[in-house]
């Protein structure tokens, strides 16, 4: 199942914004997604340095976040293509990052520091890497779903 999707060369400013784009996606992105899919791991072993790196690391990933989709965001004005805003596969990436970082902020970074703490005082952070597996596999799930959709932009 190839598509013929022809010869397409991008120059100047876009093309520079794309090199950035998929450089931050797989150092920013990929980092983020493996440090929280191997979070359960870190609390079922009870890895007290592995979740403090782990916590400083989901924390500045996520925010690193911001910077790819800005990256994207300022392709979108600059595409030779003209993708319209409101395309729903844009719209549906922006919610699924939204979603995924609120996952990783809101469950998995609190998670963590949790276990950490743990582990600090001497007690075992099992009961936390359920927890931390759900969400780091949720928030991976979002991120494939963004990938699938900048690949075939459905609709368009």
């Amino acid at each position: 199942m190839w598509a013929n999707v022809g010869y397409v060369r991008y120059s100047g400013s876009y093309a520079l914004l794309l090199s950035l784009h998929l450089v931050g996606v797989l150092v920013i992105i990929g980092s983020l997604v493996l440090v929280t899919s191997t979070a359960g791991r870190l609390a079922r072993d009870s890895d007290g340095s592995g979740l403090v790196r782990a916590v400083r690391s989901t924390r500045v990933y996520s925010v690193g976040s911001l910077l790819v989709v800005g990256l994207g965001t300022a392709m979108l004005n600059r595409d030779p293509t003209r993708i319209p805003r409101g395309a729903g596969w844009v719209s549906a990436s922006y919610a699924l990052w939204l979603v995924a970082t609120l996952i990783t902020l809101c469950v998995t970074a609190p998670a963590l520091r949790a276990a950490a703490a743990e582990v600090a005082e001497g007690r075992p952070a099992q009961r936390f890497a359920a927890r931390l597996g759900v969400a780091g596999g949720l928030s991976a799930l979002c991120w494939v779903a963004i990938v699938v959709l900048m690949v075939y932009k459905p609709g368009q």
